[in-house]
């Protein structure tokens, strides 16, 4: 009988230790489901939150956007649209509580001047739902609209339509203007084409007889005349050359930016050498290129006229009984920094505008012969490309001519 109670009480005991052992096997069950649902409802919480800071963000910048929005799915519910589209179309915010796409298309329609071809381009988007679109709209009021559409898709389906329209009325008269402004230049520079046609032909004609008239006579009658009359002769004759040069002078000054020419690739190391060879310097006169210059891309005649300006300005006005000229070019990142120097008499700061004005000279043309027209030329051709011309000089020390030219 002992026994059996022994027994019966291990057996007891041993259910209930496994029943305990169970209870806190499902109490830790318990206890890892509860933490994982508490961290399944933070996660969802903070997606909740992201996905509150995606929304709030991106009507943020719907709303600042300088385009009219409008968001539409594909079951003809407006998803979103931005203050801007109701100024642009002039639809109440009212109007879009009832939240159909077609009516609000049909009423954006309705105020353009080609409604039947914006409802084709609708009808076509239904059927190429993944296509982007874009075009112009006219409206009845005269104002421009540039109109693009795109779809919104994401993971591989495709939502519905985002529209962007904005107002380029401005932006189009601006370029009607421009269009207008570049025809009458056209028609200005064939003008100044044709007047520079006139100018050759029909002034320099009698100046050549003048030319010739005055040689005959002098040539004829030299020795008739006493020593005033040779001297009215030679001005008459130096005159006469002025106003050839002059003539010449205007014709280059006004083909500058006219007659066009192609861009190709110029070494000036070889460039400035041919351009000192061609002018032939006197022997007290010395010209030296100081450092490498480079290769650019530019209208070989135009840069090829710059540097014989420069240069031969420079020997025009050399009073230094051994004159020197130097050349050289530096490396900006942006440009080309380009000086032409000489040891001649310098120029008085005031004049330093004045020397850039066609047919400014600083001497007398009845002491100096000059046309005034070299350096204008080189400022002109020199802000053709975008670059800057100026000079640095001090009298008695020489001059330095400085100009840029934008690199690539």
């Amino acid at each position: 009988m002992k026994l059996v109670n022994s027994t019966s009480r291990k057996q007891a005991i041993d259910e209930d230790r496994l029943l305990r052992g169970q209870i806190n096997a499902l109490e830790q069950l318990l206890d890892e489901q509860e933490r994982m649902v508490m961290e399944q409802s933070d996660r969802l919480l903070h997606e909740q939150e992201q996905l509150r800071l995606q929304k709030t963000l991106l009507e943020c910048q719907t709303e600042a956007s300088i385009d009219g929005v409008l968001s539409v799915s594909n079951d003809d519910r407006v998803l979103l649209f931005n203050r801007r589209f109701l100024e642009l179309w002039g639809i109440p915010e009212e109007a879009m509580s009832a939240g159909l796409a077609q009516l609000i298309m049909r009423a954006m329609a309705y105020k353009m001047m080609a409604k039947e071809s914006f409802q084709a381009t609708i009808d076509y988007l239904s059927e190429h739902p993944d296509e982007p679109i874009r075009q112009e709209v006219l409206l009845k009021d005269g104002r421009i609209f540039e109109a693009h559409s795109a779809p919104i898709t994401g993971n591989s389906t495709n939502y519905g339509r985002v529209w962007h329209f904005r107002d380029v009325t401005e932006r189009k008269r601006i370029e009607l203007i421009r269009n207008q402004l570049l025809k009458e230049l056209q028609q200005s520079n064939q003008e100044l084409s044709d007047f520079a046609y006139i100018v050759s032909h029909d002034l320099k004609a009698p100046l050549r007889a003048i030319g010739s008239l005055a040689s005959w006579i002098v040539e004829d009658y030299g020795d008739k005349f006493d020593d005033e009359g040779k001297a009215q002769l030679d001005l008459l004759v130096q005159r006469v050359k002025r106003m050839h040069d002059f003539i010449d002078g205007i014709l280059q000054y006004s083909r500058v930016g006219r007659v066009r020419e192609d861009k190709v690739k110029v070494d000036l190391n070889v460039l400035v050498k041919e351009v000192i060879e061609s002018v032939d310097p006197p022997a007290n006169i010395d010209i030296q290129i100081t450092t490498p210059l480079p290769t650019i891309e530019c209208q070989r005649t135009r840069i090829q006229q710059v540097f014989l300006n420069l240069i031969t300005n420079a020997i025009k006005f050399m009073e230094n009984p051994r004159g020197e000229i130097r050349i050289a070019a530096e490396k900006a990142p942006s440009h080309w920094k380009f000086s032409v120097a000489d040891n001649g008499p310098g120029i008085e700061e005031k004049h330093f505008g004045k020397i850039f004005q066609i047919f400014q000279t600083l001497k007398p043309r009845d002491e100096f012969e000059s046309t005034g027209v070299g350096l204008s030329v080189v400022k002109k051709i020199i802000e053709m490309y975008g670059g800057s011309v100026w000079v640095e000089s001090e009298v008695g020390s020489g001059s330095t001519f400085f100009f840029t030219i934008p690199r690539p």
